[in-house]
């Protein structure tokens, strides 16, 4: 089993993930309804996977992205948003995610994404300098 931290301030999504995942080769170990409390889970117990939505209270998804890769670095970070991949996937890669999901993919292939990326291998990351980073979440940020 991998452990699977949850950050996502919808409840009903949250439900909806839980009943998804019943079965599946993950064990969600923790559930965060926005980024601040996300990082401080991922920080006192280090997750296999973060399943993490972009739009939320308190830290959106990228700063809770750009600080996950600080606290948890092994923990490889799915990003699930309703906003379009196009221009936004190649920032959250940049920025450390390891994949980039639309909300409404069936379930199937949502599970299948978390799975895999629980079976991949860590790799390696360093963040991109300050200002890059800077500039890749004001970037994103202009398209959300």
């Amino acid at each position: 089993m991998n452990d699977l931290l949850i950050i996502e301030d919808d409840p009903d999504i949250v439900a909806l993930y839980r009943r998804m995942l019943q079965g599946s080769t993950l064990r969600i170990t923790g559930v965060a309804n926005d980024g601040q409390a996300g990082l401080g889970h991922a920080e006192r117990a280090p997750p296999d996977v973060v399943l993490l939505d972009l739009s939320m209270p308190e830290a959106d998804g990228l700063e809770v992205l750009v600080g996950l890769k600080r606290v948890a670095p092994a923990a490889r970070v799915v990003v699930v948003s309703g906003f379009h991949p196009d221009q936004l996937e190649p920032i959250t890669n940049e920025l450390g995610a390891h994949a980039y999901l639309q909300k409404g993919i069936p379930p199937q292939d949502l599970v299948a994404a978390l799975e895999q990326a629980a079976s991949a291998k860590a790799k390696a990351f360093h963040l991109p300098s300050p200002e890059r980073v800077s500039t890749l979440v004001s970037r994103a940020r202009e398209l959300i």
